[in-house]
């Protein structure tokens, strides 16, 4: 595949490689990297959990391509094929602790009235409305984890956040769990 004179978009998580290094390998292909879809666009490559740039692309017809087209199309021009088995292995295990914070998640929690909590990942609502959220609902709201954190609210592509709160033991709780303590059974939900 030839992507010179194309506009490109990258979007997603990768595995393989950083996306600002698939950029760059792109460009260096004589693709023109862009940061949004727009009906200009001839190739959005995506990773793991694309979002709204992928139902854009979707919807006004563009190609997508995924990682492993996108690995193909680089080769070795941006990353040593080691650099990616390390970076794959590192996903994988990432990915995994997650999975067991996910798994290993507290009972439910009866009120987040005067708690320190964090909010990390994807979430299926903004994150910005979640912590608006937590702080109707009485909680204290930071943007990193600490041993004064009480809880992290983990959705999915967790990073360092879970990892620093798994060293820590800040206990997590999961987006749907974070919703039940900030509306727990038998509390009637304020009308609009």
């Amino acid at each position: 595949m030839n992507v010179k004179g194309k506009t490109v978009c990258v979007t997603g998580v990768l595995a393989g490689l950083k996306r600002d290094e698939a950029e760059a390998g792109l460009a260096a292909l004589g693709a023109k990297v862009t940061g949004s879809v727009s009906k200009n666009t001839d190739i959005l490559f995506v990773g793991a959990q694309a979002g709204s740039k992928l139902s854009k692309a979707e919807s006004l017809g563009v190609t997508v391509l995924d990682e492993a087209a996108l690995l193909a199309l680089l080769g070795n021009k941006t990353i040593s094929k080691a650099k990616l088995v390390a970076r794959a292995e590192q996903e994988e295990k990432r990915r995994e602790l997650e999975a067991q914070a996910l798994v290993g998640a507290d009972a439910p929690v009866s009120s987040l009235k005067g708690k320190t909590v964090v909010v990390t990942g994807t979430l299926s609502i903004e994150r910005e409305e979640m912590e608006g959220l937590l702080r109707k609902a009485g909680a204290k709201v930071t943007g990193s984890v600490s041993k004064n954190t009480h809880f992290l609210v983990v959705g999915a592509s967790a990073g360092s956040k879970l990892t620093k709160a798994n060293e820590l033991g800040v206990p997590t709780l999961t987006e749907a769990q974070a919703h039940q303590a900030m509306n727990p059974v038998g509390k009637k939900a304020k009308k609009k």
